[in-house]
């Protein structure tokens, strides 16, 4: 007989994705997921924000579809875990917990697995952050670009004529 495990109250929890779909997530991306006191489920799926309502009954665990998100577009490979994440949400039935474990789970199958964060990690601003480090990427790459290809060009012919 399978142990009954004590339910976890999952409201005001705070989780990191530690794999979805049986991969680990991708190096450099952050997916987490939150529990709010008033029903809410928030995070991030490691290139978009999303917000949703969750209904917990005991260790059953629904997520209300579709999640609202921000649209922001990343790189092929994050899109796709993206994708992954919500799509393991989507389908989930229930759960098993414990302080440091989140499994969610579609009936007996895996579908996501999540470790605790430190309070100090869950009260970090991760949309200011994110959304910072998405800026100098983006200035980075701006700048980086036409700065090159406008050099070669116009730098060579004034200082040959002078």
């Amino acid at each position: 007989p399978m142990m009954q495990e004590p339910t976890v109250d999952l409201a005001g929890s705070s989780w990191a994705l530690s794999s979805v779909g049986g991969k680990l997530p991708l190096a450099g991306t952050e997916v987490t997921l939150e529990f709010g006191a008033d029903g809410t489920a928030f995070g991030t799926d490691g290139c978009n924000r999303f917000n949703t309502g969750y209904t917990q009954d005991g260790s059953n665990l629904t997520f209300v579809q579709p999640m609202a998100s921000t649209m922001m577009a990343c790189d092929d490979a994050v899109m796709n875990q993206a994708a992954a994440v919500t799509a393991a949400m989507a389908e989930t039935t229930g759960f098993l917990a414990s302080e440091s474990e989140l499994i969610l789970r579609n009936g007996d199958q895996i579908v996501a697995t999540f470790v605790a964060r430190s309070p100090a990690e869950a009260q970090a601003p991760p949309a200011a952050l994110t959304s910072r480090l998405a800026q100098q990427e983006r200035v980075i790459r701006w700048c980086a670009v036409p700065r090159i290809s406008t050099e070669s060009a116009t730098n060579r012919q004034p200082a040959s004529t002078r």
